[in-house]
């Protein structure tokens, strides 16, 4: 029974790339995309007035609008502008925090298994008396490298605040991508 179940479970399994939250992802990407290079070819700037008109009569093909008072109006920021590099950093921070997991996974796992290898050999070779370990100097060079780390990781934290909604969205790609690994 439990060899059936095992069964199901690998032929249910899908590659990470046809997984349907992925492929979400990358559909949000590709909006995105097309939204920054809609927003970018359709600037106001982008294109030359219509020859023959005085844009200070009309508003709206200028940079800027008279009012009824006559002052000048600026322009405000397109929602185009400021949403679509949102949308492709969102879906691309998604699919990056995905494929990293999901690499990482396999690496540690891969990893696990060389270094149990490696331990069952030092340790056998340790009991025949071929070699002999000290433990004070391991514990002084892990105990270095902690630190280290931690040091490390306050930096890392600092970034990841910086860039919140993007890393909320690799942090979800992130955890899938462990999921699924």
């Amino acid at each position: 029974m439990a060899e059936e179940r095992s069964e199901k479970r690998a032929e249910g399994r899908r590659p990470l790339w046809k997984s349907k939250v992925v492929l979400a992802a990358g559909v949000v990407t590709a909006i995105g995309l097309a939204m920054w290079i809609y927003a970018l070819v359709s600037a106001p700037g982008a294109r030359p007035a219509p020859s023959g008109v005085d844009s200070s009569l009309v508003s709206g093909l200028g940079g800027t609008a008279r009012s009824s008072e006559g002052g000048v109006v600026e322009k405000s920021e397109r929602l185009i502008d400021a949403a679509s590099p949102a949308l492709l950093r969102f879906g691309l921070s998604f699919l990056v925090g995905c494929i990293l997991a999901y690499v990482f996974k396999k690496f540690i796992k891969l990893s696990l298994l060389i270094a149990g290898l490696a331990a069952a050999v030092v340790f056998g070779l340790q009991k025949s008396g071929v070699i002999n370990i000290d433990g004070a100097a391991i514990k002084g060079h892990v105990d270095q490298s902690l630190a280290w780390a931690k040091g490390e990781a306050a930096g890392f934290k600092d970034f990841v605040v910086g860039y919140l909604p993007s890393s909320v969205s690799a942090c979800a790609g992130l955890v899938y991508g462990a999921l699924k690994g």
